[in-house]
C-alpha cells in the first residue's frame, strides 16, 4: 500500500503528547524519555518498546513529522499551510 507522509500538529506541550510522538515517530526523544520516567519510573524499556513498535502494528506511514505549536497564532498558521498543501 502506497502511503503519503503525514504531519501531526500538537496544540500544546504535554507529557501525553510526547508519548504519542514516540509512537508516531518510532523513536525516543529527550522530552519523550522525561515523560516515560514521569509515568513509568526509571525502568521504562517495556513501555518504550511498545510505543516505538505501535505505528508499524497500526500500519502507519514510515514518514511522520510532528510539530508543537506554542501559540494560537502559530496553530492557525500551521492549519492554513496544511489546508493549502492539500
Amino acid at each position: 500500500m502506497d502511503q503519503k507522509p503525514i504531519h501531526v500538529i500538537f496544540a500544546e506541550e504535554d507529557t501525553l503528547f510526547r508519548l504519542m510522538e514516540i509512537g508516531l515517530r518510532r523513536t525516543s526523544t529527550p522530552e519523550g524519555e522525561k515523560a516515560l520516567r514521569y509515568y513509568f519510573g526509571e525502568e521504562f524499556s517495556a513501555p518504550l518498546r511498545a510505543l516505538t513498535t505501535m505505528a508499524d502494528r497500526l500500519e502507519l506511514p514510515r514518514e511522520i513529522e510532528t510539530t508543537y505549536v506554542r501559540t494560537r497564532k502559530c496553530l492557525i498558521a500551521h492549519c492554513a499551510l496544511l489546508i493549502l498543501s492539500f
